[in-house]
């Protein structure tokens, strides 16, 4: 939760959001609000261009805590970036403080197929499931002797795809390194 200043029509007093499930979940608070029809909740991959994603209703005029939540169902899966816009019944609004959240990028790096055969004609396809359009992506493969079988860079927006036949990798458990800006990933990749 993030404190937030007072700024009258409407007193927020906290503003928050929080992974669960596969949603982001936005919560607010208010001490007191008057005068207040609405909420718009905008989203950002890099905290500087916004769009809407959702309005909630106000309360009007209170002088009692009034809790809200929003469930961000198709959230971004690294970094976002959320705001919350405020309009009076007479047109007047006021935008809050941001909040940030990082979904976890490693929970969304998808090997397919893995396991799989080492004869197996099919490629293995890396997914990235990145916010940016396109990145250098630096990727690895390992034996467990710590040996690097494979390496690549390539600027990708989606996804990779690799033949194991093709790199000579025989049976065994295998990490696959992905090296991405300041970040680093380990998946393990089986060949059977």
């Amino acid at each position: 939760s993030v404190p937030i200043e007072n700024a009258l029509p409407v007193i927020l007093t906290t503003f928050s959001a929080t992974n669960e499930g596969n949603d982001v979940v936005l919560r607010w608070e208010t001490s007191s609000e008057n005068n207040n029809d609405y909420y718009i909740i905008e989203r950002s991959a890099n905290g500087e261009q916004f769009e809407m994603i959702g309005q909630v209703k106000g309360k009007g005029s209170s002088h009692e805590t009034v809790h809200y939540n929003f469930h961000d169902v198709n959230p971004l899966p690294c970094r976002s970036y959320y705001r919350l816009k405020q309009t009076d019944y007479d047109g007047v609004s006021h935008t809050f403080k941001i909040v940030s959240l990082n979904r976890g990028v490693a929970n969304g790096l998808r090997l397919f197929p893995n396991p799989v055969s080492s004869g197996n004609s099919e490629p293995v396809s890396i997914h990235f499931p990145f916010c940016n359009e396109q990145q250098e992506i630096e990727l690895m493969i390992f034996d467990c002797l710590g040996h690097t079988r494979w390496s690549s860079v390539s600027n990708t927006t989606q996804q990779l795809k690799f033949f194991p036949g093709e790199l000579q990798l025989e049976p065994g458990v295998y990490s696959l390194f992905v090296h991405l800006g300041i970040q680093s990933f380990v998946k393990k990749l089986i060949i059977h």
